[in-house]
């Protein structure tokens, strides 16, 4: 059941970020929804199918954004490998941790993303890019946590109770 509701809710999720989440700007930047499913699942999940979902989720935002293929795609796998880890290191998952935990993450993944596309010679300003958009971003994350982790447990005990699933 789990692999199939994060297949489902990683395309919402992609769908829901190409059509919906444009029109939705905070701080000149707007959510990352697959970012936070990412993040939210490793906290939550310890499965192995989990990387590849963080995988699949960052090569498919790749290619809708800035071009280089494989940037999201390789640090969504790390944000994934370090949010297991924060969510093996808890014993209970109150919703501010896992608020502050995935604007931590979303502060990571931006800070890899900028290693990134520095290592392949974009010429990225540093600076600008931090605190113009992966601080704002991990802050908008940390304000919406609670809200779509609520709803993703809403959706997944109502799934499981389904007798058809």
């Amino acid at each position: 059941m789990r692999p199939l509701f994060a297949a489902l809710t990683g395309v919402a999720a992609f769908w829901l970020q190409v059509t919906v989440m444009p029109g939705l700007p905070v701080f000149g930047v707007h959510p990352n929804l697959p970012l936070m499913t990412v993040a939210l699942f490793g906290l939550r999940w310890l499965h192995p199918g989990y990387f590849v979902y963080s995988a699949l989720t960052g090569l498919a935002l790749d290619s809708f954004s800035h071009g280089v293929l494989g940037v999201y795609g390789i640090s969504f796998l790390i944000t994934a490998a370090l949010s297991n880890a924060a969510g093996i290191l808890v014993y209970e998952q109150n919703p501010l941790f896992i608020a502050l935990a995935v604007a931590v993450l979303t502060l990571a993944e931006g800070l890899t993303s900028l290693i990134l596309l520095s290592m392949l010679g974009s010429e990225v300003e540093w600076t600008a890019w931090l605190f113009g958009k992966v601080l704002p971003l991990s802050l908008y994350h940390g304000v919406l946590t609670p809200f779509l982790s609520r709803a993703l447990r809403w959706l997944e005990t109502t799934l499981r109770m389904s007798p058809s699933l």
